[in-house]
């Protein structure tokens, strides 16, 4: 697939195992990595399905190509503000057209307030 503007994305990913000795969460390895995607602005459709409330905060769209497979434990840096998936769309079937992965994120902090 060739996205039409794509750009450097750094990812870092967080391996959260449990230590079954205490039962209690290691210390969280993580790992950066970059990915090439398209940033967008989330589509009216896209903010309708979002829950009340949460409607104003700032959400992305992040589309990539399916050599980059996108999972809930990533969190994305986009212009210095970290970003956490809220939902996934694996397009990534034998009868996609254009196979692609699309995620919604939504940006960490103070509650994301766009306003």
């Amino acid at each position: 697939m060739s996205l039409v503007r794509y750009e450097d994305i750094t990812v870092r990913t967080y391996n959260q195992a449990i230590n079954l000795n205490t039962g209690r969460p290691n210390e969280s390895e993580t790992e950066d990595i970059i990915i090439q995607g398209n940033i967008q602005p989330i589509t009216g459709e896209d903010k309708d399905l979002l829950p009340e409330g949460r409607r104003y905060t700032d959400f992305k769209s992040i589309w990539t190509d399916p050599i980059y497979p996108l999972t809930w434990d990533m969190v994305f840096t986009i212009k210095g503000d970290e970003y956490e998936v809220f939902h996934i769309d694996d397009w990534d079937s034998a009868s996609a057209t254009l196979p692609h992965y699309k995620a919604i994120v939504q940006r960490r902090g103070n509650g994301g307030d766009c306003t």
